[in-house]
């Protein structure tokens, strides 16, 4: 028989139902911690757990603040929480989870074990003070609507379950006053919170929180498969951290307060930042390299397929063609578009253009037309070095001077080879080099001297270089890589093997590394590859890449 209870209840659900449906509309389907491995696309439960002891003068100090500010202890312990998530993700939609007694008073049988979906809006970088009042909001208006278990909550809201964690929320908060059970006359128990130590991980993270007559103790639990006991442990500290800077300074901001100890901050603002070093400031780098043909003259310095240049060749080469084009106007600060396919005569392009003083523009021949006619219209370089065969993909103003160096070397060999005096100076441009436009129109990058000298010095420490060996070059010009490839192996004093990705392209067979007068260590030039990677990430170069 329907009974009127019984009507009371299904319009209380309803209502409720109504609640969580407007209440969760959006909500995350995931709250991305930074765990120490990858999510599993199937969930596990391997959890552990690591305890801890808040200080009698913390537990006071918190219990007084939250009586002053007319919240419960729960309510300052979960707003504690949401600012270390948000802290910890950046996301401004923070959402936990909270484990409830729903009970029957007149039998323990009826009692079972719901949670509520604490959702929180962080937004607005509030004080604490002002995100205890969202907090309590949240909490008064969830429990106003608990009658709907959770199971059947996932089912209404047809949620899509990910097999890989918890539907909801993935972080739980759990706080034990020792209260409930005394209600349903069980007080000759002694209860505790870790009566049964259950490491079995329900959730990613959940912190489990006693009050009792010693003051408050708590313990982490968390899913082995994602995170490390050292970064609980970090974490912890950073909690108990946050509780103390909550207490002392409730009006600050929650991005403000305070999370690191004091030998975290030391690592964090002094020792890690401490990066200062000694470099050649005033050296630009075709400076540098000259260094190294007066050190080391007779060895080779570039290879491509079966030719090769020595420091004293190349050196001498890029000297005439940096003294024809100070003749062409060319000189600090001046751009040089730089249309060559991969060559040695890209190399001597390279040097000439630096000791001419002036900065190239990376124009790469395999680029569509319509971007290397944005590149010059946007450079206005009035110096464009080429090849005569490559002179009919460029559209330029006739104004532009074009220099074909191919045909022209026997004009440009009539320059004297001693070093020339452009006056650069390590403040004067290097390159130019253009984005891949992916987040709008492409934009030039402007890089000096200086900067690529100190990156120099940086790539000492993460790149083995004494004795020098062989390096390939295999990065295109138009991604600032090839600066580590083509010139800090030669200020270095390497052997730089220049790739002829065109030419390998169409080979019926792989190109041979070996050179009848240079050995290359094949060996020692692949393993070089995978630093790339670890270079880009140590560089302070803006590192641009073509599409």
């Amino acid at each position: 028989m329907f009974t009127k209870k019984d009507f009371e209840q299904s319009v209380s659900i309803q209502s409720s139902l109504t609640y969580w449906k407007q209440q969760l509309a959006g909500l995350p389907p995931l709250l991305s911690l930074p765990t120490d491995r990858p999510r599993r696309t199937d969930r596990t439960y391997r959890g552990s757990s690591q305890s801890f002891v808040l200080s009698r003068k913390l537990t006071t100090a918190l219990s007084l603040f939250s009586r002053q500010e007319g919240v419960t202890l729960f309510t300052t312990l979960l707003a504690a929480l949401n600012t270390l998530l948000y802290r910890y993700t950046g996301t401004e939609d923070i959402v936990v989870g909270s484990p409830v007694v729903k009970q029957n008073y007149s039998s323990i049988d009826l009692t079972f074990i719901n949670a509520l979906v604490l959702r929180t809006n962080l937004s607005g970088n509030p004080s604490f003070q002002q995100l205890l009042e969202r907090v309590r909001a949240v909490i008064l208006s969830a429990q106003n609507h608990q009658i709907v278990p959770l199971s059947v909550l996932i089912s209404k809201l047809q949620m899509e379950v990910d097999p890989s964690y918890s539907p909801l929320f993935q972080v739980t908060l759990t706080f034990n006053e020792n209260v409930f059970l005394q209600d349903i006359e069980l007080s000759s128990l002694a209860t505790s919170l870790w009566g049964i130590e259950d490491n079995t991980a329900k959730a990613d993270l959940a912190l489990l929180i006693e009050q009792n007559s010693n003051g408050l103790r708590g313990r982490w639990l968390y899913n082995a498969s994602l995170f490390d006991s050292d970064t609980i442990e970090r974490m912890n500290g950073h909690f108990q951290t946050l509780l103390a800077s909550i207490v002392a300074n409730a009006q600050q901001p929650i991005s403000e307060l305070s999370l690191l100890n004091p030998q975290e901050q030391q690592q964090l603002l002094v020792e890690l930042n401490n990066t200062q070093t000694d470099y050649p400031r005033d050296k630009c780098i075709h400076q540098l390299f000259e260094q190294q043909v007066v050190q080391n003259p007779k060895g080779v310095a570039a290879i491509f397929e079966d030719r090769h240049l020595t420091y004293a060749e190349l050196n001498a080469k890029a000297n005439q063609l940096a003294r024809y084009l100070q003749q062409q106007g060319v000189g600090p600060d001046v751009l040089v578009g730089l249309h060559v396919e991969r060559s040695l005569l890209m190399m001597v392009a390279l040097l000439g253009i630096h000791k001419a003083g002036g900065a190239y523009v990376p124009l790469d021949p395999d680029f569509p037309p319509e971007r290397i006619s944005f590149m010059l219209q946007d450079s206005q370089a009035p110096v464009i070095v080429t090849q005569q065969k490559l002179i009919s993909n460029l559209v330029v103003e006739p104004h532009v001077n074009v220099i074909p160096i191919d045909t022209m070397w026997d004009e440009i060999e009539q320059q004297a080879i001693a070093n020339p005096d452009s006056g650069v100076k390590p403040e004067n441009l290097s390159y130019v080099i253009y984005t891949s436009g992916s987040t709008g129109k492409p934009k030039g990058v402007m890089v000096e001297h200086r900067n690529v000298v100190n990156f120099f010095t940086g790539m000492d420490g993460v790149i083995e270089h004494n004795p020098p060996g062989v390096w390939l070059a295999v990065t295109s010009l138009s991604f600032d890589i090839s600066v580590l490839e083509l010139f800090w192996t030669l200020v270095r004093g390497f052997k730089v093997v220049i790739y002829n990705a065109k030419k390998e392209r169409t080979a019926a067979k792989p190109l041979s590394l070996q050179n009848a007068d240079v050995p290359v260590n094949t060996d020692l030039v692949l393993s070089q590859l995978p630093l790339l990677d670890r270079v880009k990430e140590q560089s302070n170069l803006p590192m641009t890449e073509v599409a």
